[in-house]
């Protein structure tokens, strides 16, 4: 007979033995390769998220004409600021609106926008704007019928295209005057950014031939990176020296913590999966003894007729991948093909992002994978679960070799336990139970190596049903928002950036009065209607002087005993000295600034206030890092109002539910002509998107954890029957000597208790101090917030869920011993 015509024959013959290995080894697959898929479409999203928002650079100038092109890449060329990385041409338009930029939907440089209503623009004299932007080109459209069709109909109507309007250009000579454009759609942002400028767009060809006055932009990477206030000190100090106009400087620094946030959770994934791999190779060894046990008599009878040791192990190698390769297709392909319908239904421009949580993750991640990475995640699959099935395979069929044919036939447990036998004796008795023929002797022997046999194996895997349980009751993971955004409050307006704009060699007084936001706009927010009640946050700008030399200007904040009551709730501190930092002269620092400044708890750092109209040094003690301040640092709300000018920096308003729509509409057209400076935040949409992302990484933990104590239960009750199997000749001794079944089943018992108990233990403890572990690196290097709490019945559920599995398997072979005679059990019948 042929090796492949054995092989088919086997499996057929063999179908049970392999059903189980196959939906085990499938759901494993599926469970890594979802998990996987998630996080290299993070990985991807974070490459791509700084390629569309930050390219490869930090910061950009506008507005230069060739001889201060040549000036700035003279000055950079010294190594002052940083190293120029490109220059690329675009057009002035009247500043309110923004830039006029080359649009091509086949170039990268449109990577993170899509169409999202009416048409490309093609012919000469069509643009398309960005959709944000919509409300206020609209305010020049020459024609009052578009005007009032725009405020009835919905902004995703297509039916609203084109429209003209008529815009203040410049033309290449420099001179302004009156353009009628004809609008054809919107461009709709995929990720949000609020460094995102509000642009028209025309097509490239058309653009090549504008009669537009055309001016240089020069980008720049490495210049400071710290933070935006050190890159546009940084970049202000180069205007001045080569002199260019410092309102064409584009700050589009990349954000530290941002990567920390991708980052972090590609790592965290990968090390998750890297932990259900290790825990799957243990199951698939002991699934794929169980598949060889049951073959073990056809590999006999081939050694019987002939066939060497290399080709009886070359057979079982063949039916490992066999098995392997069509159960982890099945496992990453249930994967691919919801990949394939979300990508479909992205085509189809169904947006999920509403539904539930877990689906627009999904939706997400079908935006950012790709086909190939998916292939190389199969094969990496694919490798470790068909090494596992060699590795387990190799030892029990040279197990099976070294015995003689009868016994390999008579004896399968034998293979699996692994026990050594007496070479060229048939029979199937273990040397123990040669050695020991005294009942309590050998009992007392045995119990200590039965205990510890599989102390490790058990170990692994409670601590990671620990692990997956503890992740599926996270509370929450979120980037401090539900500390920005309140539930009793709609809609929040703050600055960016409040000091950025300003020089450090100014006074504090002069920085003082240059603000967004004003008494004058938290009046006017009041009388809109609808609004029921508005509170204002205050800020004061200060001055920090690194190594006593170049001086940052940031934002100084103050906290009331409610407000610091809720951050330290909030898991973000440990340790808070709460009566200190009440004292007066305590602060508490962002961790972005703590790191790049090198501020640690316990430091004493001078800072310039404006207090009582008078600039002024003052010492202060940091009593703790924050990572969710909103800005440079906070001090105590007594402390903040002892005399320091305040400027408004957020309010918070509260509208009634059925005027919520139209108070949005009147805050954002308020806010359109300080696009830039002010932020309009709406907090039930970010509480509900936090709320939805939360509940979809709850709901994958959830199915990881159900998966892990299925498979648990299967390797208890499935390790714990092929144990007591593969020593049942010693158990056939004891019944030979007269011992009753029930007086066997106790011993099992007892036997079975001792191998769970130390496993349990030793699982719940290093899973706790693992868990604890991990919680404590994750908020200290990112954003994240991860608060876990793991309520003790679960452990206790963990264990009698372990031992309640062990007892099944246990009374299955009680069951099954007693209707054999002692000489059938001794012989492994």
């Amino acid at each position: 007979m042929k090796k492949s015509q054995f092989i088919i024959k086997n499996i057929k013959n063999n179908k049970k033995s392999y059903i189980l290995p196959f939906i085990i080894t499938a759901t494993i697959s599926f469970i890594v390769s979802l998990i996987l898929i998630i996080s290299v479409s993070s990985l991807r999203y974070n490459l791509k998220y700084e390629k569309i928002y930050f390219g490869d650079y930090d910061a950009e100038i506008s507005k230069l004409d060739e001889n201060q092109i040549e000036n700035v890449k003279n000055h950079i060329s010294v190594g002052k600021t940083g190293e120029v990385l490109d220059t690329e041409e675009t057009t002035d338009i009247f500043s309110e609106l923004g830039y006029l930029k080359n649009y091509d939907k086949n170039s990268s440089n449109m990577l993170g926008l899509e169409l999202a209503a009416g048409k490309y623009p093609i012919e000469e004299n069509e643009i398309a704007i960005e959709k944000k932007s919509e409300n206020l080109i609209r305010n020049y459209s020459v024609s009052e019928e578009n005007i009032s069709k725009s405020k009835e109909n919905s902004k995703e109507d297509k039916n609203a295209y084109p429209y003209s309007i008529k815009i203040p250009v410049i033309d290449k000579n420099g001179n302004k005057k009156d353009k009628i454009l004809v609008v054809t759609g919107a461009i709709n942002e995929k990720y949000d950014n609020e460094n995102w400028e509000k642009n028209i767009y025309v097509s490239k060809s058309y653009a090549y031939n504008v009669g537009y006055k055309k001016s240089e932009i020069i980008k720049f990477k490495d210049v400071g990176r710290c933070n935006v206030i050190k890159i546009q000190n940084s970049l202000k100090k180069l205007a001045s020296d080569v002199g260019f106009d410092q309102s064409g400087i584009k700050l589009v620094s990349r954000i530290d913590y941002i990567k920390f946030i991708f980052l972090d959770n590609f790592c965290v994934t990968v090390a998750l999966s890297l932990a259900i791999l290790l825990v799957s190779y243990i199951i698939l060894k002991n699934i794929n003894r169980a598949r060889l046990h049951r073959n073990i008599k056809d590999m006999a009878i081939l050694e019987a007729i002939g066939a060497s040791s290399a080709q009886i192990k070359n057979i079982v190698n063949i039916q490992a991948f066999i098995l392997s390769i069509i159960s982890v297709s099945i496992g990453v392909g249930i994967n691919l093909l919801f990949i394939l319908v979300l990508k479909i239904m992205c085509l189809s421009k169904i947006n999920l992002s509403n539904t539930s949580g877990l689906f627009s993750l999904m939706q997400a991640t079908s935006e950012n994978i790709r086909f190939l990475d998916i292939f190389f995640i199969f094969v990496i699959i694919e490798l470790l679960v068909f090494l596992s099935y060699i590795l387990s395979s190799r030892k029990t069929v040279k197990t099976m070799l070294n015995m003689d044919i009868p016994s390999s036939i008579n004896n399968p447990y034998a293979v699996y336990s692994e026990v050594k036998r007496d070479k060229g004796k048939g029979t199937c008795k273990a040397k123990i139970s040669r050695k020991y023929k005294n009942k309590s002797k050998y009992k007392n022997k045995y119990d200590k190596k039965y205990k510890y046999n599989n102390t490790g194996k058990a170990s692994i895997i409670i601590i990671f049903v620990i692990l997956a349980f503890t992740a599926s009751i996270v509370k929450s993971i979120d980037s401090g928002s539900e500390s920005l955004y309140k539930n009793d409050v709609d809609y929040i307006v703050r600055n960016i950036d409040m000091y950025s704009e300003n020089k450090s060699n100014l006074s504090l007084e002069k920085i003082f009065s240059n603000v967004a936001i004003t008494d004058d706009m938290e009046e006017n927010i009041s009388k809109i209607s609808g609004v029921t009640a508005i509170e204002k946050n205050y800020t004061t700008p200060v001055k920090y002087y690194e190594n006593n030399s170049s001086a940052y200007v940031y934002g100084l904040y103050g906290i009331d005993d409610e407000e610091l009551d809720n951050l330290i709730k909030s898991a973000r501190y440990d340790n808070f000295d709460v009566e200190k930092f009440k004292r007066g002269n305590a602060i508490c620092v962002h961790s972005m600034y703590a790191k790049e400044m090198g501020i640690d708890v316990g430091d004493k750092i001078k800072l310039e206030v404006l207090e009582n109209g008078i600039q002024k040094k003052k010492t202060f003690e940091v009593v703790n890092i924050s990572q969710i301040t909103p800005d440079f640092a906070f001090i105590y709300q007594s402390a903040f109002d002892k005399g320091l000018a305040k400027n408004i920096n957020s309010i918070n308003i509260k509208c009634s539910d059925d005027k919520k729509k139209s108070v949005k509409i009147e805050i954002e057209r308020m806010l359109e002509s300080k696009s830039g400076n002010v932020e309009f935040v709406d907090c039930g949409e970010e509480l509900d998107k936090n709320e939805a992302y939360i509940s979809a990484i709850n709901i994958i933990f959830s199915v990881v954890a159900g998966f892990a104590i299925i498979l648990t239960i299967f390797n208890s009750i499935n390790g714990s029957i092929y144990e007591i199997m593969s020593q049942s000749a010693d158990f056939g001794v004891l019944m030979a000597i007269g011992i009753s079944d029930k007086q066997l089943e106790e011993v099992i018992s007892k036997k079975i208790e001792d191998r769970v108990a130390i496993p349990a233990i030793l699982g719940v403890v290093i899973g706790s101090i693992f868990v604890f572990l991990m919680s404590k690196v994750l908020i200290e290097v990112s954003t994240i917030k991860l608060n876990i709490s793991t309520p003790w019945i679960l452990y206790l559920f963990i264990i009698i869920t372990a031992i309640l599995s062990v007892k099944i398997g246990t009374k299955y072979v009680c069951n099954k011993m007693k209707k054999l005679s002692p000489t059938d059990i001794i012989n492994n019948v």
